[in-house]
């Protein structure tokens, strides 16, 4: 840099205006001064500085938007005050003085709401309400479906530990997956079905299905064996087969 120069350099200018900005967020600023003016700043952040117009800018956010009148479901800030607002990190700030020791009123039941709003308490029992976070409190027990009686929830790529039934991905190919399989573990690439391209008369390799003309007796010819094999194979080959499977 040139002697006498004002120059800033651009990285000294990057420092300068991140110094501004940090600075300026703590003179605007109601965190921590509701009810009073914040003391870096010249703006007030109690219930006169509407009249006086001088609140600082974020006034509302901070020190305006309650709970009061909004417990178990959002406010008409922009903040909730529900249970799972703690989790979420969203709370209106008056959160734990005005809703978090409320019991829930004992009207707020789906019991007979299943699968529409309670309409006294205004909570809700649809298949919807987790997501809205508006369910009554005894929704999960009342109203959700229970998982299916051999479920591969936590069971995926395994058997299922009452030994009744599969989640893996051959499960289909020996037909004895658990009902949810494909609903729940339909990530898992499953095998393609047998198939009797070039094993007319034969049973293809690593299957509980034929390809021979006495699959149709049995029933238990692959899914393409009429498609592919028609029943074509001679009579040798079918009575060959009939002999292997007597064996």
């Amino acid at each position: 840099m040139l002697a006498g120069s004002s120059a800033v350099s651009p990285a000294r200018s990057g420092e300068i205006v991140r110094y501004a900005r940090a600075t300026a967020s703590k003179l605007w600023t109601c965190k921590s001064n509701c009810g009073r003016k914040n003391p870096i700043g010249n703006c007030w952040c109690d219930e006169g500085c509407l009249q006086t117009n001088d609140c600082c800018m974020d006034y509302n956010q901070t020190c305006v938007a309650t709970c009061k009148g909004s417990c178990g479901q959002k406010s008409k800030f922009n903040c909730w005050c529900d249970r799972g607002c703690k989790d979420a990190g969203d709370c209106c700030a008056d959160y734990d003085n005005v809703c978090a020791n409320l019991r829930p009123p004992l009207h707020a039941s789906c019991k007979s709401y299943c699968g529409k709003q309670n309409p006294v308490a205004g909570c809700w029992c649809d298949v919807l309400c987790n997501n809205e976070r508006d369910c009554c409190p005894d929704y999960n027990e009342t109203c959700a479906p229970p998982p299916p009686p051999f479920s591969c929830n936590n069971s995926c790529g395994a058997q299922h530990y009452s030994k009744m039934c599969w989640c893996d991905s051959a499960c289909q190919l020996k037909m004895d997956c658990c009902q949810d399989y494909t609903a729940v573990c339909t990530g898992i690439p499953t095998p393609p079905p047998p198939s009797c391209t070039t094993y007319c008369g034969q049973q293809p390799p690593n299957s509980n299905c034929w390809c021979d003309s006495a699959c149709v007796g049995y029933k238990d010819c692959c899914r393409n064996y009429t498609a592919v094999c028609a029943g074509g194979q001679s009579g040798a080959q079918s009575a060959g087969m009939s002999h292997r499977r007597l064996k």
